[in-house]
């Protein structure tokens, strides 16, 4: 026979164990989109510095790897400011319009060097920053942009810009992007991994950086995390056996 303790309610002759309460989650675990985007502004900061400084390891994250363009790394500041306005907390107008802004600027920049990979002509978008230090001791003749780069920024530029959007059916298309997105960096970083060229990068072009395909992911999975769930994520974080085998 269980004795209930004075203070225990009781139910139906049986008692009602009552747990401590849980700590409060951190805020890293609470917001893990916010953690991605402030861990993609530190990469994008840490490469301008680097080239601002000259530092070339903070370029490549590796000795005599591809560098990361500056307009990369700017546009990884951007991306990385937008998911963090754009965030479910964020409620304040001016600054969700500011992220907005932000996405836009991704968006635009990557269509419009996407664009000319495909119609051969050179916007000349990635040498708007440190213009002559783009020229390093690699087989490329410049630090430019790479086409699945640009491609990315597309993808995640136009996420961003719907990240609150859902149809009548419950499907969120940013999560689509976000993955298609995130498919291409991890393409890049097997590539990397086995020596894999064509995995991240053209014959033609200069190929994607590591540090480029490492912040993709990062950023694609702050996308995905915004409203995990919702959408394609609500499948993924459920309790049940779909959640559990996903």
């Amino acid at each position: 026979m269980l004795v209930c303790p004075p203070g225990c309610p009781a139910v139906d002759g049986h008692t009602l164990m009552s747990s401590s309460p849980a700590a409060p989650p951190l805020p890293l675990l609470r917001s893990p989109s916010r953690a991605a985007s402030a861990v993609v502004i530190l990469i994008g900061a840490l490469v301008l510095v680097s080239w601002q400084l000259n530092i070339a390891i903070l370029k490549s994250f590796f000795p005599g790897g591809v560098a990361m363009n500056p307009i990369t790394a700017l546009c990884f500041i951007l991306s990385g400011v937008s998911l963090w306005l754009l965030s479910r907390e964020t409620r304040t107008p001016p600054l969700r319009s500011i992220g907005r802004a932000c996405a836009f600027i991704v968006a635009a920049i990557g269509m419009a060097k996407a664009g000319g990979y495909l119609a051969g002509w050179d916007v000349g978008i990635d040498r708007w920053l440190f213009r002559d230090r783009l020229a390093p001791a690699t087989p490329y003749p410049l630090v430019r942009m790479a086409p699945n780069t640009a491609v990315n920024f597309l993808l995640l530029g136009s996420a961003l810009l719907c990240l609150d959007w859902e149809t009548r059916r419950g499907r969120r298309p940013a999560q689509y992007l976000a993955i298609t997105a995130a498919f291409i960096s991890f393409l890049a970083l097997i590539g990397y991994l086995y020596g894999v060229r064509s995995f991240y990068g053209m014959t033609a072009y200069i190929p994607m950086a590591l540090s480029t395909g490492i912040a993709f992911l990062v950023l694609s999975a702050g996308l995905l995390l915004a409203h995990a769930d919702r959408g394609l994520m609500a499948v993924v974080t459920s309790r049940h056996a779909g959640g559990l085998m996903a």
